[in-house]
C-alpha cells in the first residue's frame, strides 16, 4: 500500500503545480524590474514538478515499483475514497461551500479515514490548521477567500 500511497502524494503535487503554473502566469512576473506576484508561486510550482519527477526516478532505479503486489480490499476502498476526495473537494466544494470550508472537509476525512487518526486529533488538527490560515490571510494579509454560495 505504501507503494500506492507515493504514487499518488507525487501525482497530487504534480497536479498542483501544473495548476499553480497555469494560475501564476495570469499575473507579472516582473513589473518595473521588480519580482511581481507570480515568479513565486511560478518558480515553487516549477522546483515541485522537478522534484517530484526525480522522485518518481529514483523510485525506478531503486526498484520499487511493484505492479503485481495485492492490495486489500479495505486499503483499496480507503484508495478509491480519498482519489474521489482529491477530484471532488477542490471543485464542487469551493464553488458551494467556499474554500476554507471545503479545505477543512477535505483535511479531516484525509486525517480520519486515509491516515486513521482519531476523532479528537483530526478534528484539533484541522482547528487549528484552517484557522491559523485564514487568520494569516483574512486579517494579515487582507486576502479573501472564495466563498462559494454562502457569499
Amino acid at each position: 500500500m505504501a507503494f500506492y500511497s507515493g504514487l499518488i502524494v507525487i501525482g497530487m503535487l504534480i497536479s498542483a503545480s501544473v495548476i499553480a503554473i497555469m494560475g501564476s502566469t495570469d499575473l507579472p512576473f516582473y513589473p518595473d524590474g521588480l519580482p511581481g506576484p507570480g515568479l513565486w508561486p511560478f518558480t515553487l510550482a516549477v522546483l515541485l514538478v522537478v522534484l517530484c519527477l526525480l522522485d518518481l526516478l529514483e523510485r525506478k532505479a531503486l526498484k520499487e515499483f511493484n505492479w503485481k503486489a495485492k492490495v486489500d480490499k479495505e486499503s483499496l476502498k480507503r484508495l478509491v475514497l480519498f482519489s474521489i476526495l482529491l477530484v471532488v473537494m477542490p471543485i464542487w466544494g469551493t464553488l458551494t461551500i467556499g474554500m476554507l470550508p471545503s479545505l477543512a472537509l477535505y483535511l479531516f476525512v484525509s486525517l480520519f479515514v486515509w491516515y486513521q487518526l482519531t476523532l479528537k486529533v483530526s478534528i484539533g488538527v484541522v482547528v487549528i490548521f484552517v484557522g491559523s490560515i485564514g487568520l494569516l490571510f483574512t486579517l494579515f494579509l487582507n486576502v479573501r477567500f472564495p466563498m462559494g454560495m454562502l457569499s
